[in-house]
């Protein structure tokens, strides 16, 4: 009954979509009604970056509106079906008890007659003889019919349950091909969106920068059509600020607003002559003001800054200036948090190392600015200095280059912008357009080590806290589509650290042990607020299915001997809730340097060794039936991984990076199946892709002895050393204490090592004899979970 848990998922899932799309719609439109009071200078700017969210926002929402349209159509159907099914139960339910009421009281009168013959057989009259003989037949026809109408409805009841499963299954995949075909149009339009091109050349104007200007104007034209080979759709409109000193009074600056018509670019650049400059600094902060009163309205924003001199003031210069704190300065921090907001990439060409102490000192108000506005998309900004000099050919390629890896970045993170919800929840501030935004990266936790790691804890440092720990039971991955998950819960103490030894962009990291093995663990609790705990439980789920689906892709490594190297474990994650209801997340400890391999959507590294984590992505969605893709790879020693992000055909991750058929159509296609794609036999999906450059994913030489495992233990993520079966020499050493107790069943005496149960999954020890919990049909391997007859590979 998958199908019908499925749509009932959509429902509840859309619904939140909905509700989430209709919130920020409405904070955009407070944010444009707010904008004329603000004191920002790119105001035009904002407006158009806040128009075109608000269309993305309603056109996002009739497709949401579609989609539960399709939704609602099912559940209406579903409906029917079961109201006829109740009007025929009630018909056949109500004829059955008229006819089991006849029977009773023919029943009745047989007894009574037969009572009667037994006494005197004499005393019947011929009708009650004839009655006496006739009764039998008609039980026999009662009961009878009784029995047919009993068949009569367990048909029906068949046959309207496979209608209503069959409705499911139809909705479902119609609903699936309008999702499909939402998100083929969404990423072309993303695509599109990308490839408008906002391009300024901001130029010093100088006596000395005649050469830069006649350059910049030979190649500007041949650099665009050199990225529309790239890019055949881009679009390009391009905008000059010119400036120079304030001793050039009204003649300081030359605007050209931004033009799709480059040779009108050419001709401005040959109205630009470079004079002036009395000394070493220039007016660079009137131009940056120039440039944000530019209206920029593209998702692509590029900012090239041409200089041989640094701007006014002692922290950017160290030659002569005349004019060290002008009157007419914006601060350098509103201009960045502008810059960010508005969202450019904003790359310095270095001509002369005089401009090296403003570019340092710009480089810190980059990093540490925070943002006016954020929309919803995500882009990983970039300040970069890059070195150039007269040579034509090295200008062009460095103008091209950066230009490219703009419209790339820009296509990745307009098809993954999202609303990140963290698990946790604040009374955060409204913020105004005019409020500073703290910044978060948004996949990696950002983590900043405060104070080394040491695992003393002593009545000093630390204290001991009571509570209980709380988990998904892992299942093999078909029970988990059918059946669901269950949270187990079970008691556990642990110590932990006063002080945080990392902090991260939403969370504390301590240092903590279990009470009862000794064992590391990291305890992480947010910085702000208190842990959401229904979406920690949903989170925890989501890393259950991972763990349920790579057991299953190692089994299958299993027969291609030449694979051992591809095995990977995700490491296990509890919730643990104190007595007074403070949560923490906790994980083994992990020793090693974490590298990052993949992001949930358009990234990865190709230097790495990346087969296994496709390959295994792949895998997900087909051993799931296409409910499932696993992606976000990051982890230690190319194996071990943390935190993975989840594509579902329901959307029900929605708050971790879970983008449905966007994912999936991103995912297979810049995916080409690799060897191990091959080997496991994995097939294309038939979904409808998009033309994208595929990953590169290199081939590395591997053999037998790269076999790596994780400890068994849930808490444990050791390396298994050779001779190492299950689990490491420490946890071994754990379970060498033998416990005898009294079966709860049959009272015998039976017997455990101490910490077997707890260090597997968590919980505490047995109740049942290995006889008894065998009668029942339970898996040794898998004692947490009193309902499940499956056994589960840790």
């Amino acid at each position: 009954m998958r199908q019908i848990t499925n749509v009932a998922k959509l429902n509840t899932n859309l619904e939140k979509e909905k509700a989430l799309t209709e919130q920020i719609l409405t904070e955009e439109k407070a944010m444009a009604q707010e904008l004329p009071k603000s004191s920002i200078k790119s105001k035009s700017s904002y407006e158009a970056i806040i128009k075109g969210s608000i269309k993305s926002l309603k056109s996002k929402a009739a497709d949401q509106e579609k989609l539960s349209s399709i939704v609602s159509e099912a559940d209406s159907k579903m409906e029917e079906i079961l109201a006829i099914k109740k009007e025929h139960n009630s018909a056949i339910d109500s004829k059955r008890k008229e006819l089991t009421l006849n029977l009773e009281d023919i029943n009745k009168e047989y007894m009574k007659l037969m009572n009667k013959a037994n006494k005197d057989l004499t005393s019947l009259n011929p009708a009650e003889v004839n009655r006496l003989k006739s009764i039998p037949a008609e039980l026999k026809a009662h009961t009878e019919e009784i029995e047919k109408l009993k068949n009569m409805k367990d048909g029906l009841n068949s046959k309207i349950d496979s209608s209503i499963l069959n409705s499911a299954k139809h909705y479902l995949i119609k609903s699936a091909k309008t999702a499909e075909s939402i998100a083929v149009r969404e990423i072309k339009e993303n695509f599109n969106a990308a490839q408008k091109v906002d391009l300024c050349f901001l130029m010093d104007a100088t006596g000395s920068m005649a050469s830069w200007i006649r350059l910049t104007k030979q190649k500007v034209t041949d650099i665009i059509s050199s990225v529309q080979k790239a890019y055949p759709d881009s679009q390009f409109f391009v905008s000059v600020v010119a400036y120079r000193d304030f001793d050039q009074g009204s003649n300081s600056f030359q605007v050209l607003p931004f033009t799709s018509n480059i040779s009108d670019v050419v001709k401005f650049l040959s109205t630009v002559d470079a004079r002036g400059g009395d000394d070493e600094a220039e007016d660079v902060n009137g131009g940056f003001q120039r440039l944000l009163e530019l209206e920029w309205s593209n998702q692509t924003k590029i900012l090239f800054h041409f200089a041989d001199a640094p701007c006014h003031g002692p922290k950017y210069s160290n030659g002569s200036d005349k004019h060290p704190s002008p009157s007419s300065d914006m601060p350098w921090e509103k201009i960045f948090r502008e810059i960010k907001s508005l969202g450019m990439d904003y790359y310095f060409m270095r001509i002369k190392g005089a401009t090296d102490r403003m570019t340092s000192a710009f480089a810190e108000h980059w990093n540490t600015c925070g943002l006016y506005y954020k929309n919803g998309s995500q882009k990983k900004l970039v300040f970069q200095v890059e070195g150039i000099d007269e040579d034509p050919a090295k200008f062009f390629k460095v103008l091209e280059k950066s230009i490219l890896d703009s419209v790339k970045r820009s296509m990745i993170s307009v098809t993954a912008s999202k609303r990140f919800a963290p698990k946790y929840t604040t009374d955060g501030k409204k913020f105004k357009i005019d409020g500073v935004i703290k910044e978060a990266e948004e996949e990696d936790d950002g983590s900043t080590i405060i104070m080394p790691l040491n695992w003393d804890f002593n009545r000093r440092n630390s204290m001991e806290l009571e509570g209980k720990i709380i988990q998904v039971s892992i299942k093999p991955i078909d029970v988990i589509l059918e059946k669901g998950f269950k949270i187990l819960e079970g008691e556990c103490n642990i110590m932990i650290q006063n002080t945080s030894f990392a902090r991260g962009t939403f969370n504390l990291a301590f240092a903590a042990k279990l009470s009862r093995t000794g064992q590391k663990i990291v305890a992480k609790k947010p910085i702000e607020g208190t842990l959401d705990e229904n979406l920690l439980k949903l989170d925890l789920k989501k890393k259950g299915i991972a763990i349920s689906l790579a057991n299953s892709f190692n089994k299958k490594l299993i027969p291609l001997k030449i694979y051992p190297w591809a095995r990977i474990s995700f490491v296990h994650t509890f919730l643990f809730k104190t007595k007074d209801e403070q949560l923490y997340l906790l994980e083994g400890f992990i020793d090693g340097n974490y590298v990052k391999y993949s992001n949930n959507l358009d990234e990865v590294d190709s230097t790495k060794e990346i087969r296994h984590f496709t390959a295994f992505a792949h895998y997900s969605y087909e051993i799931s039936g296409g409910e499932y893709l696993v992606t976000d790879f990051q982890g230690v020693g190319g194996f071990l991984l943390t935190d993975p992000a989840l594509h579902s055909r329901t959307k029900e991750f929605a708050e971790s990076g879970d983008f449905s058929y966007q994912g999936f159509i991103h995912f297979f296609s810049k995916h080409r199946c690799n060897d191990l794609c091959k080997a496991l036999g994995l097939k294309r999906p038939e979904l409808a892709l998009v033309k994208m450059d595929p990953w590169i994913e290199k081939v590395f030489d591997y053999s037998s002895k790269d076999l790596k495992r994780k400890c068994n233990s849930n808490f444990c993520n050791a390396l298994l050393e050779k001779g190492e079966k299950k689990f490491c020499k420490l946890c071994s050493d754990l379970m060498t204490e033998t416990i005898t107790a009294k079966c709860s069943i049959c009272e015998k005496k039976f017997s455990f090592q101490k910490n077997f149960y707890f260090l597997l999954g968590g919980l505490f020890d047995p109740k049942k004899c290995d006889d008894c919990r065998k009668k029942n049909k339970r898996s040794y391997k898998n004692l947490h979970d009193d309902d499940s007859e499956d056994e589960v590979e840790y």
